[in-house]
């Protein structure tokens, strides 16, 4: 199926590469090149450069191919912002003879994704979920909401009308956490799943990564390498994944060692570039009660604290080992981060099969599910050798 919804596939694959395709004069390959790449059409190619263009990341000069601008991170003006938004809600390109879904994503005012993370794993998952829609004959449609704009419950109505236009039989939503948002797509009767964040306090079906199980593992494993003192970078909002600590905890417990609340960070993937958080680690590695080991709850968190790290003399991972969490195989000055690695692409499969299960079984009991994880070894993790 190549259609507009493989577009913005393209457009959010497009983006996170764009700062690192062009060559010394900014020229970034042919679209019969990219196309190959990508395994797409030359035409669903084009609309995703074009789509590029109205946002201000890159130029096409007739005869002389496609340019990088300077700061692949420019945000496109308000005018250009209204257009791509309303683009997205344009129904063009749907095959009316299959049953309408709909994937909802979050985007914040500065692009499609809110951070490099998200916008790595919804690649993932949205591959993941195109493909099992295309096996079970459905017509995945991915919609974007700005959820710190002024105007999203605007956009939520419009989407609303939307979906009773299209006579939508399923959503997903993907790293949204806004209760409101939850309620409204609730009440229109339509199938619903939540993936990537729980829905506090509500009877909705959700499919998450195994937070807790996970970060028990990684206590685990650490112990079992003779780490005693062991660090946590949690989220800020805590409220958003309460399993990564409450992982932490039954792992110390289960592992014999003693919660210390000095070890824990609450923060933001910005906040490690804060001067006063990053004093703070560093007088942490540098007392006495320094641990030999941290978990992070992000691979960005866990690029930045290495750097900081090595930034006093220690060494990553023979004075201290970092673990985090991620999507992939991530590398810092050289090293390959060990972790826990999440398959969003299996993910996004099995929540189309899920929801057009709940499709075809209104009455069924739904309830929280979990998705696995592998360790992956990586070089940032080694035996504690302090005495």
């Amino acid at each position: 199926m190549r259609n507009y919804n493989s577009c913005l596939h393209v457009v959010i694959w497009l983006k996170g590469l764009l700062p690192h395709l062009g060559d010394e004069f900014g020229k970034i390959p042919s679209i019969k090149k990219l196309a190959e790449l990508k395994d797409c059409s030359i035409a669903t190619m084009h609309k995703a450069i074009k789509e590029l263009e109205l946002q201000g990341l890159c130029v096409s000069k007739q005869g002389h191919g496609t340019y990088v601008k300077n700061n692949p991170n420019e945000l496109p003006n308000t005018e250009t912002k209204k257009s791509i938004i309303l683009d997205l809600f344009n129904h063009s390109n749907i095959d009316n003879d299959k049953p309408h879904f709909i994937l909802l994503v979050p985007i914040s005012s500065t692009g499609l994704a809110r951070s490099k993370g998200v916008s790595d794993y919804i690649v993932d998952f949205y591959t993941g979920a195109l493909n099992e829609s295309e096996k079970q004959k459905l017509n995945l449609e991915i919609k974007f909401i700005q959820i710190t704009s002024a105007n999203w419950r605007k956009e939520l109505k419009a989407l609303l009308v939307y979906m009773k236009e299209m006579n939508t039989k399923g959503i997903i939503t993907a790293s949204i956490t806004n209760s409101f948002t939850f309620d409204s797509l609730y009440k229109t009767g339509i199938p619903f799943l939540i993936v990537d964040h729980w829905a506090i306090g509500k009877n909705l079906p959700t499919i998450n990564p195994n937070h807790f199980e996970a970060t028990e593992e990684l206590i685990l494993v650490l112990a079992n390498m003779k780490h005693t003192k062991i660090g946590l970078f949690d989220r800020k909002e805590h409220k958003l994944n309460p399993e990564i600590f409450s992982g932490y905890e039954a792992g110390l417990k289960k592992a014999g060692l003693t919660f210390d609340k000095s070890l824990v960070f609450n923060i933001t993937e910005k906040d490690m570039t804060k001067r006063s958080i990053i004093e703070k680690i560093k007088k942490l590695c540098q007392s006495d009660n320094r641990p030999t080991a941290f978990i992070t709850y992000t691979s960005n968190v866990a690029i930045n604290l290495i750097k900081i790290i090595e930034q006093l003399d220690l060494k990553v991972p023979k004075d201290i080992s970092v673990v985090t969490f991620c999507g992939k195989k991530e590398y810092v000055n050289g090293l390959a981060i060990s972790g826990i690695v999440f398959d969003w692409e299996s993910i996004g499969n099995y929540a189309i099969e899920r929801v057009f299960e709940i499709y075809n079984n209104p009455n069924m009991v739904v309830k929280d599910e979990y998705h696995g994880f592998k360790f992956l070894s990586g070089n940032t993790i080694l035996f504690n050798s302090l005495k």
